[in-house]
C-alpha cells in the first residue's frame, strides 16, 4: 500500500519573505490603498491566514517594507562610505552616493507617500510610522558621524535628506515629471560643509 506523501509546512522565514515580496509587487502595481491582503496572499501563494500569522495586516506589511527598503539604502551608503577616501573631495562623493540611493528609491518614496496619507489620519499608525522613520534616520545619522566633522549635525543632515527626497517626489508627481535628483546633490554637499 503506498504511503501518502506528507506535505511539510515551509519555514516561517520563507513564508514571511514570500509575503513581503508579494506585498511589494502588489503595492507597487496597485498603490497602497487599492491593494488587498487577498491579492498579496494569492501572489505569494499562501492564504490570508498565512499573511495574518506573520504580519499585523496591510499596515504591518508596509511598515516592514519601509524599514527594510530604507534600511537597505542606508546600508548601501554605509558600505560605500567604508571605502571613501576622506583626504580627497569626499563631500561631493557622499552627495553623489546619497542622490544615487534616493533616485533608486523613487518608486518606493511614491508608495511611502501614499501610505503616509493613511497614517496621517490614524494616530497609532502615525506613531508606528514615526518610530520606523526615526530609526532609519538615526541609522543614517550614525553612518554620517563616521565622516569628518560637518557644520550641520548628522541628525539634521539625515532628516533633511529624507525631507528633500519626499518633497521633491511630491513636486515631480504634481508636475507629472520623472524625478531627477541630480541637480540637488549640491544641497547635500552643502550640508556636509566643514565647520566654521
Amino acid at each position: 500500500m503506498p504511503v501518502p506523501s506528507v506535505r511539510r509546512r515551509p519555514p516561517r522565514s520563507d513564508v514571511r519573505e514570500a509575503v513581503l515580496a508579494a506585498a511589494w509587487d502588489v503595492f507597487r502595481r496597485r498603490g497602497y490603498e487599492r491593494a488587498t491582503l487577498a491579492e498579496v496572499a494569492r501572489t505569494a501563494g499562501y492564504t490570508k491566514g498565512a499573511v495574518y500569522s506573520n504580519f499585523e495586516g496591510k499596515d504591518g506589511l508596509m511598515l516592514e517594507l519601509l524599514q527594510r527598503n530604507v534600511g537597505a539604502r542606508v546600508g548601501v551608503l554605509r558600505e560605500r562610505l567604508e571605502h571613501l577616501d576622506v583626504s580627497a573631495d569626499w563631500r561631493a562623493e557622499v552627495a553623489r552616493i546619497a542622490i544615487e540611493q534616493l533616485q533608486e528609491a523613487n518608486e518606493w518614496t511614491r508608495l511611502f507617500l501614499d501610505f503616509w496619507s493613511r497614517a496621517a489620519a490614524n494616530p497609532s499608525l502615525r506613531k508606528a510610522l514615526a518610530e520606523v522613520r526615526q530609526g532609519v534616520q538615526a541609522d543614517l545619522a550614525r553612518t554620517l558621524e563616521e565622516l569628518p566633522p560637518t557644520a550641520v549635525p548628522p541628525p539634521v543632515i539625515a532628516r533633511t535628506v529624507f525631507a528633500l527626497a519626499n518633497g521633491l517626489t511630491i513636486e515631480a508627481a504634481i508636475d507629472d515629471e520623472p524625478l531627477d535628483l541630480e541637480p540637488y546633490a549640491v544641497v547635500i554637499e552643502g550640508l556636509l560643509a566643514e565647520p566654521a
